[in-house]
């Protein structure tokens, strides 16, 4: 198959895009063990498990079948619904009062979040040449200390700036915590990520 010139780099440019914030959607959770916890009432058992089993473990086991997946149907779309899921699903983290609420959503956001590099990788082997090939997977798999950087450079006062503010209430959902505020701001941005893959 032939592309133009231009294409196959905003491909890259938007995985690495979708990369960055699926990293960062990850690393939002671990800056706000303390608070989570506070206002859940929950153990530091029950922490591990929501950063681990929830979304680790079914991370890595997803990751086969959406290889899979990635074979036998288009992977533009599959990128698309990923991100699309995962960034609704980091959204609705918000409304986790509860819990178990808060492990279903992390447990779906790490299902999500395999549909990306399986796919991406077989887009990108499409998409070059073995020349170029490198480059761009060196560019995608970038993402990650992007994601991670900026999670931490901006999560932390984001984090401490809405511990500062009132108590926020939303119309219909009610009264959130400044943790859930921060998993709203930081889902959202995702879904206009999933409108570029698709």
């Amino acid at each position: 198959r032939q592309f133009g010139a231009w294409y196959p780099w905003y491909a890259v440019i938007v995985l690495t895009l979708a990369a960055t914030i699926s990293a960062i959607d990850r690393q939002v959770l671990a800056l706000m063990i303390g608070p989570v916890k506070r206002d859940l009432q929950i153990s530091d058992t029950q922490m591990g498990l929501l950063l681990g089993a929830a979304f680790a473990t079914l991370h890595t086991l997803a990751s086969f079948p959406m290889a899979r997946l990635a074979d036998r149907y288009s992977r533009k779309w599959i990128i698309a619904g990923g991100i699309f899921c995962w960034s609704l699903l980091t959204a609705a983290s918000a409304l986790a009062h509860r819990y178990s609420t808060l492990f279903l959503a992390r447990m779906g956001v790490g299902v999500s979040e395999a549909s990306l590099p399986p796919a991406a990788y077989s887009m990108m082997s499409d998409y070059f040449s073995q020349k170029q090939l490198p480059l761009a997977v060196g560019i995608f798999q970038s993402a990650t200390f992007f994601g991670v950087g900026f999670a931490s450079f901006v999560g932390g006062p984001l984090i401490q700036h809405l511990e500062m503010q009132p108590a926020l209430v939303v119309p219909i959902v009610g009264d959130m915590y400044p943790w859930q505020a921060a998993f709203l701001v930081v889902g959202l941005p995702g879904v206009l990520v999933a409108v570029l893959a698709a």
